[in-house]
């Protein structure tokens, strides 16, 4: 049975009016754990940081699509 699918939900703001926020949501293609998911989650922001200077990442975590909106 294939895994289902996780994300990695960023959000962040923008450092010049930090008052402007959003979220993001990035699926990982392959299949992975949440583990999975929290380990690669760390080298792929360094580098989305590194390619979007406005933006400054607040916060993040790994979970499930299907469990947007939803309180876990």
């Amino acid at each position: 049975p294939a895994m289902p699918l996780i994300e990695l939900i960023v959000s962040m703001c923008l450092i010049t009016a930090p008052g402007t926020c959003k979220e993001q949501h990035f699926q990982f293609t392959q299949d992975t754990s949440l583990m999975g998911c929290m380990m690669q989650a760390q080298p792929f922001l360094a580098d989305w940081s590194r390619q979007h200077g406005q933006w400054s990442i607040e916060r993040w975590h790994c979970g499930y699509p299907e469990m947007r909106g939803k309180d876990a």
